[in-house]
């Protein structure tokens, strides 16, 4: 169940993050110049909870006891 509980997390994560990133290129036509700070952000945490998302959700290496 913890397992479970730590995909649909991480599931979560990288989703938000996929979104993040897509939302960027909006930001930028809408924002015109105002859309630095958003876009160094967006970027950072997109990137940031793609990666942890896409960390755990890979299959673990099973090493033999």
């Amino acid at each position: 169940m913890v397992r479970l509980f730590g995909k649909g997390i991480a599931a979560f994560l990288f989703l938000v993050g996929v979104i993040l990133i897509a939302l960027v290129p909006i930001a930028v036509y809408q924002a015109g110049e105002q859309f630095l700070s958003f876009v160094g952000f967006g970027l950072l945490f997109g990137l940031l909870f793609t990666a942890i998302g896409l960390f755990y959700l890979s299959p673990a290496e099973k090493h033999p006891a």
